[in-house]
């Protein structure tokens, strides 16, 4: 900095720097002395010099060669000098990093000092108007007074200034499509997307939704230059701007205009509408009292952000097509003719269009594999109903008693069920065990009506062979298996015990 200067004919008061400089030292020491953690009424921040410049240059601006720090805070402590490996938070005279503020995220990038470059995580603003950088120190060393060159991250700064700028079409295209009643009632805008709170009569409808879509990217397409212009409070309210609902603006305000909306914003902003390609809403959803949310995204953005936002329907379809094609597979070895109705997924589009189409057709799916479903447990009831006979010609007289043991496949348990109380309506006097192997486990069921024999008796015995277990009660009961190539056994088993106490 001495060289350039002297260059251009200017002194340098190195004595009149160094004072200075002692001074901000010495607030520092007194301030570190009364300081108070992050997150209490008072931080470390408001112990700041609040006559200490931290200009605001990013709208001209994406880097400052000459900038210095005056100000180094690590949580509830004022710094001269920051360490390797230290997160800290540096002040400088001026910045070309927006802070956080007005729902716009505050700027990322990289500091320089002696030839070493350190990570910008975020940029805050502090309690006095100024702006403070989040900074990972990495390996090296910075302190007060130091001379630093600042540089914004272009591509974050870019996505965030589409997001914003579109968050202003949004907030009219609100009101036109909506009704003029609607305000704003928060925001946020960051680099992947944003969210819009609003209110409204009733949550809008996705006609609405979509002519609300369709409208701000009509006004993209316009390609309309984005104006910025100062005004007194006053004379801006007679100028028609938006202002937002609860925010406090000082005397002298900032208008942004794109012919289409006009709002007091001191955030960033595209130079043109074109810029922001195109916008998409992503989701809507009511946060109660009349206010909802929507979320949206712009041009690269948009792709991900949807996919992200339909991961959980995508989720749910998966599943619902896993259970058609195991509903199929086990008609098929059940040798029931069945078919599924044919399903497709449109096309994916960079619209909430595409929102509604994926809802519409998880709703159809979900409907179709109910009935499918339903149709699979009527067909089954029908097979083992025609094939009654077949099991009733396995039934023995035993000393005037029915006794019908017998094997099964592959069927659903309340299906088992209700095979062995329609086998016991057919037979008087009667006991009925049947037992159904899948590849999976033996379910043993005993439906008797004999006082001598105890089902729940039978079907642990009968279990047990298989290495499983079980029981209930005198009338009804139900075991499970493990070992299907001892399932002969174990009826043989039972048929003995049956047979030694009728």
């Amino acid at each position: 900095t001495k060289e350039i200067l002297e260059e251009s004919d200017f002194t340098v008061d190195e004595e009149g720097f160094k004072r200075e400089m002692d001074h901000q030292r010495d607030r520092a020491r007194k301030a570190r002395a009364g300081s108070s953690f992050m997150g209490s009424e008072t931080t470390v921040f408001h112990q700041l010099d609040a006559s200490l410049s931290s200009h605001f240059e990013g709208y001209e601006t994406t880097d400052i060669i000459d900038a210095m720090i005056t100000a180094i805070t690590k949580e509830n402590e004022l710094l001269e000098k920051a360490v390797q490996g230290e997160e800290i938070s540096v002040m400088t005279d001026k910045t070309p990093f927006y802070g956080e503020s007005g729902g716009q995220v505050g700027d990322k990038g990289v500091v320089k000092f002696s030839g070493n470059e350190f990570n910008v995580l975020d940029t805050i603003k502090l309690p006095n108007e100024q702006n403070a950088s989040l900074v990972d120190l990495g390996n090296f060393t910075i302190t007060l007074g130091s001379e630093v060159e600042l540089a914004i991250d272009e591509d974050f700064r870019n996505q965030v200034i589409k997001n914003h700028t579109v968050t202003h079409l949004l907030n009219e295209s609100l009101r036109v499509v909506l009704g003029p009643h609607v305000q704003q009632h928060g925001s946020y805008v960051g680099s992947e997307g944003l969210r819009f709170d609003f209110n409204n009569y009733s949550q809008p409808t996705n006609e609405e939704i979509l002519k609300i879509e369709e409208l701000v990217n009509s006004e993209i397409n316009k390609a309309v230059d984005v104006k910025i212009s100062y005004h007194p409070l006053e004379e801006a309210r007679k100028m028609n701007v938006q202002a937002v609902f609860g925010e406090k603006y000082g005397e002298v305000v900032r208008v942004v205009d794109t012919d289409f909306s006009k709002e007091l914003c001191g955030g960033c902003h595209v130079k043109n509408t074109k810029e922001i390609e195109k916008f998409a809403i992503t989701s809507l959803e009511s946060k109660g009292s009349g206010i909802f949310r929507i979320e949206a995204s712009t041009a690269n953005n948009i792709k991900p952000y949807l996919e992200k936002v339909l991961t959980n329907i995508h989720s749910e379809i998966n599943d619902l097509l896993n259970k058609q094609a195991n509903i199929l597979k086990e008609a098929a070895e059940l040798n029931l003719k069945l078919e599924a109705k044919e399903f497709k997924l449109s096309e994916l589009t960079l619209s909430y269009e595409s929102i509604i189409n994926r809802r519409n057709e998880l709703n159809e799916l979900r409907e179709n594999v109910k009935e499918l479903d339903k149709l699979f447990n009527k067909l089954k009831k029908e097979a083992t109903q025609i094939s009654l006979d077949d099991y009733l010609e396995n039934n023995l007289t035993i000393n005037n008693y029915n006794v019908l043991i017998s094997k099964t496949n592959n069927l659903e348990t309340d299906i088992l069920k209700d095979l062995v109380d329609r086998l016991s309506d057919k037979l008087d006097n009667s006991i009925v065990l049947l037992a159904n192997v899948t590849d999976k486990n033996i379910v043993f069921v005993c439906k008797n009506k004999i006082d001598s024999l105890h089902a729940g008796k039978l079907v642990k015995e009968a279990a047990m062979v298989t290495g499983g277990n079980g029981g209930g009660r005198g009338d009804f009961a139900q075991a499970g298996g493990k070992d299907a190539t001892k399932v002969d056994e174990a009826l043989a088993k039972a048929k003995l015990m049956i047979e030694s106490i009728i």
